[in-house]
């Protein structure tokens, strides 16, 4: 199996996020050395560009499958091994956003059509729930390419794109894209288990103290 590890990158990747590559590669060679593993990296300050030339790329080099991820994030060296261990064409991790509060990355629909957040939770992590959702982000998350190919269908481009609403909100790009293969027919799923485990990296102002 051949694997694309995309990373989008505007300057330098996190040190911590180098770390946990490092050692994810590793211990998934380890686990199966059939396993041919590329990494690629876009650099980029247009995000739906760097996106789009790294899923050319995977496909070009013939990837079956692709791992996105963030470089501002942390993960366990297991990451890859668990979610290519649960079979799903489209499998990832949820993880906080870049806030105070504790906002979770993935969202769904309830019966009402109203947007809920999911939340990951330590009773979940423990039972390796695997939750299916409308939305995620793309910090660490596995896709069959064949698949999202077929889902995406025609005309293929563009892949990846944002959208401002009338009332001056945007909807950013992972989230079409998501829309996009669920209307294609392919469920997203998050892997609790792995999710617990991802950190998202952020930074401080630290002042002395008046």
């Amino acid at each position: 199996m051949k694997i694309a590890l995309c990373i989008p990158c505007h300057g330098d990747t996190k040190a911590d996020f180098t770390f946990s590559l490092a050692r994810m590669i590793a211990f998934a060679l380890k686990a199966d050395p059939s396993l041919e593993i590329e990494t690629l990296i876009a650099r980029s300050s247009i995000l739906v560009q760097s996106r789009t030339r790294l899923f050319e790329w995977s496909r070009e080099w013939g990837a079956d499958k692709i791992l996105w991820l963030d470089s501002d994030h942390t993960f366990p060296p297991d990451a890859l091994t668990m979610l290519l261990s649960r079979g799903k064409a489209v499998i990832g991790a949820n993880y906080r956003r870049r806030h105070a509060q504790v906002y979770p990355a993935a969202v769904k629909r309830d019966a009402g059509g109203q947007w809920q957040l999911v939340a990951t939770t330590p009773a979940k992590a423990r039972a390796e729930v695997i939750e299916e959702v409308d939305r995620l982000g793309f910090g660490l998350l596995l896709m069959d390419v064949a698949r999202a190919v077929a889902a995406l269908g025609e005309p293929l481009y563009p892949i990846f794109e944002t959208t401002s609403l009338p009332d001056g909100s945007f909807i950013g790009e992972d989230a079409l894209f998501f829309d996009r293969l669920r209307a294609g027919g392919l469920a997203i799923h998050v892997d609790h288990a792995v999710s617990i485990q991802v950190g998202h990296l952020g930074e401080q102002n630290l002042k002395f103290p008046n």
